[in-house]
């Protein structure tokens, strides 16, 4: 139960901390709020599916790999003069980052 409540509320947090920065820094989008919303709604799709779907492990790769990014990158283009080419890929950097440190930070806690 601990492990879930960190997900469902510290996650989303520490993605925000780290994907805001990243999404600015490549002036994807710049209104900190729309980035916010995007990532906490996706953060908590994915600890919902997670959870309901025990941990699978295939289900959690495919959230990580191919829904999320996309769907963030298919948020930001709704705002974002910038092009698909330039937004998918920054959307793929910032989860990677969030998903690398947060891999990490989740180790050390386990």
């Amino acid at each position: 139960m601990g492990m879930e409540i960190f997900s469902l509320l510290l996650a989303p947090i520490l993605t925000c901390i780290l994907e805001v920065p990243i999404i600015r820094a490549f002036r994807i989008v710049r209104d900190n709020k729309y980035i916010i919303a995007v990532n906490v709604l996706t953060n908590l799709i994915l600890n919902v599916v997670s959870m309901l779907l025990q941990d699978d492990a295939a289900w959690i790769l495919f959230m990580e790999l191919l829904a999320i990014p996309l769907s963030e990158a298919f948020l930001y283009k709704q705002i974002s003069k910038k092009g698909w080419k330039q937004i998918i890929p920054v959307s793929y950097l910032a989860n990677a980052v969030s998903w690398g440190i947060g891999y990490v930070i989740f180790y050390f806690l386990t």
